[in-house]
């Protein structure tokens, strides 16, 4: 015979694809979670799948199995699931998906490239948690001929108006990947330069405010790699799940 066991009230949240665990405990705090009829505030409440009825602004909730997909999202689509002008946002790519799903991090509404989509709220903690420095690797048109010293300034590190900040890789992009980079950016004409930047952490604007520190203004730019993802070669709007993926 099973045993079921009661588990926290956050991990319920995120497997029934809410959110991950960390937004989860900012419903429960919210007063936003009901389980048995109840208003739940309580971070260590737990309850048993299947057995207690959970409820989120009403709506009753249950556990899914777990999904994971990539995501090019195009230029001039909004990080949202919905948008109350009805402009386009990311819910209007993933509503036929068998499961409900929300997005890891997010992408400035004039870039391109690379989101994450899931309902495994454990390990969108893991890929989105500062102490795991997961990182994030763009490709990006920017004004100017970059130099070596303006690089070096910023793998050192500068100061941002929300604190210190650098990056842990930026070249020009090789002979061999601008080919590529013409797909996802478009041509640069004589005055530009394509570079990839890699860094750890996903302030909001960061990869355009870094480099304007060192007069690169950013014409394009796409997000090609989150953490062990690759965009590779989804085109843009297309999503594709990832049945195997690797929890560490």
């Amino acid at each position: 015979m099973s045993i079921i066991t009661a588990i926290r009230l956050q991990k319920f949240l995120s497997q029934a694809g809410i959110a991950s665990r960390r937004k989860a405990e900012e419903f429960i705090s919210s007063g936003f979670i009901q389980v048995n009829g109840k208003v739940v505030t309580e971070l260590g409440t737990k309850v048993i799948p299947g057995k207690d009825e959970v409820k989120y602004k009403g709506r009753t909730l249950k556990s899914e199995s777990l999904h994971f997909y990539l995501f090019h999202k195009p230029r001039n689509v909004l990080s949202t699931m919905s948008d109350p002008r009805n402009r386009p946002c990311l819910g209007d790519y993933v509503s036929t998906l068998p499961v409900k799903v929300f997005p890891l991090g997010r992408l400035d509404f004039d870039v391109n490239g690379l989101i994450l989509f899931t309902n495994d709220g454990d390990y969108a903690d893991h890929l989105l948690h500062p102490r795991y420095a997961q990182e994030r690797t763009y490709w990006a048109i920017v004004k100017g001929s970059p130099s070596a010293s303006e690089f070096n300034k910023l793998k050192r590190g500068i100061m941002l108006e929300d604190g210190k900040a650098r990056v842990s890789a930026i070249h020009l992009l090789s002979e061999k990947d601008v080919p590529f980079a013409q797909v996802l950016l478009g041509k640069a004409d004589e005055t530009q330069s394509f570079v990839e930047v890699k860094a750890q952490e996903g302030r909001n604007h960061f990869i355009k405010r870094i480099l304007a520190k060192v007069d690169l203004d950013v014409v394009k730019l796409c997000r090609i790699g989150f953490g062990p993802y690759r965009l590779g070669k989804l085109g843009v709007g297309e999503i594709r799940e990832i049945r195997y993926y690797k929890k560490t």
